[in-house]
């Protein structure tokens, strides 16, 4: 609730005047692992396939260029030769982009930053991690850079898009093996995650 009144309180007084949207996307991400601990050399996992959706705005404050928050749950994670890390995430990101608009149909351009915080972990006896529980992460929350891109036409009242990302984390997160006790604190493993995602959107003008 608190989130929720910021954001609104920061968006009101720049929006008085100004052509907002509102939207809803869904789609599908492509995520990889990056990982580090005491067992193992620095490595990258394999491709895995998880969901992704979310709400957006788009404020205009020239007649091409919008800034774009947005609130999503996504799926990142890696793929191992014996099963899958996948783990949910509660991300909100902040871009700024660039759309060329024509009358049935537009291209857009974005950029910008996110901050996301682990919700749920789905293990699959996956690679270096052992299963959840005892294992516990040492910080839940990451931060990365987003780049995107895609096509928009109209539909009715609004537009329907197609859009592209790259995703990748400035930051690790750290989890500790909860089962060691003593002088040996057990493995610590890092893991950082990078990948794509491809969602289908759609917008209506609410001013």
């Amino acid at each position: 609730m608190k989130f929720k009144t910021i954001f609104l309180l920061i968006l009101l007084p720049i929006g008085v005047g100004a052509q907002i949207e509102f939207g809803i996307r869904s789609g599908v991400a492509f995520s990889k692992q990056k990982y580090t601990t005491f067992n193992y050399p620095p490595d990258l996992s394999n491709y895995m396939v998880g969901a992704e959706a979310g709400i957006v705005l788009n404020w205009f404050f020239s007649h091409n260029f919008f800034m774009q928050p947005e609130l999503n749950f996504i799926q990142k994670g890696g793929a191992y030769p014996d099963g899958t890390n996948k783990i949910n995430h509660l991300e909100v990101a902040f871009l700024l982009g660039f759309e060329r608009r024509r009358e049935s149909s537009s291209f857009f351009l974005n950029t910008g930053a996110f901050m996301d915080r682990v919700l749920k972990v789905i293990n699959d006896k996956a690679g270096p991690l052992p299963p959840f529980p005892p294992n516990t992460f040492e910080n839940k929350w990451g931060w990365g850079l987003v780049q995107a891109g895609g096509v928009r036409f109209k539909a009715g009242k609004g537009w329907i898009g197609l859009c592209g990302r790259y995703r990748y984390s400035l930051n690790y997160f750290r989890i500790i093996n909860g089962e060691d006790i003593g002088d040996d604190p057990g493995p610590i493993l890092n893991l950082r995650n990078k990948g794509w995602s491809f969602n289908l959107n759609y917008k209506i003008d609410i001013r």
